[in-house]
């Protein structure tokens, strides 16, 4: 059995994961994934209809003095951007600042949608690129002799929005898909704490590069 406080971020996870599973579709479902060279961690991410959606979660426990930098680092990778929060920020200053794309999820014993998120349309190939690891480049550009660098130059010179963010959905199922799977299978009616564990990569930040 599964010990946690309902103020943890963990909780508020296992809330938000059945929510979207009741009313959603998610395709892919991963935990605490790096991203921007490890600098940023996704709270949950998902591929829902060939989109990436990533989501900030912000527990009972939690303060939103970073929350400003972090969306804008999430809007330069995702497709649609979610900040999940404890009710005790519903009327804060920070979550009204946010940029009218962001969606904004409460938490209230459950899951309730204060505002949907809209869809991000506007990437720099230089910003996606860094969601890709050494091997997604090396077969992207089949090749093998390059260092990193001069792979992301190559990538950034060569290939479109649309082919790195189709090879982003594709190396993201590669890394995590197995695990989501397990976790379906594994799954009872409610998420646990130790199915987050099954959808989350150990030292998944080592394999960046």
């Amino acid at each position: 059995m599964d010990y946690i406080t309902k103020n943890d971020a963990s909780f508020v996870k296992t809330s938000l994961i059945d929510f979207w599973l009741k009313n959603y579709t998610a395709d892919l479902i991963a935990n605490e994934v790096p991203f921007f060279k490890g600098n940023r961690r996704a709270d949950l991410i998902m591929i829902s209809n060939n989109n990436l959606l990533g989501f900030e979660i912000k527990s009972e426990l939690d303060s939103l003095k970073n929350l400003k930098s972090q969306i804008l680092d999430y809007k330069k990778i995702f497709d649609f951007v979610y900040v999940v929060i404890d009710k005790k920020f519903k009327f804060s200053k920070e979550l009204a600042e946010l940029p009218s794309q962001i969606g904004i999820l409460v938490y209230d014993k459950e899951i309730m949608i204060k505002r949907e998120a809209k869809k991000i349309k506007k990437f720099k190939k230089n910003d996606l690129i860094l969601l890709l690891w050494r091997k997604d480049l090396e077969m992207l550009l089949n090749s093998k002799k390059l260092d990193l660098d001069q792979l992301q130059k190559n990538a950034q010179n060569t290939l479109t929005v649309d082919k790195i963010k189709a090879q982003i959905l594709t190396s993201l199922n590669n890394r995590y898909g197995a695990k989501y799977k397990y976790f379906l299978l594994d799954r009872g009616n409610y998420t646990t704490i130790e199915d987050l564990r099954t959808i989350t990569r150990i030292n998944s930040q080592m394999l960046l590069f």
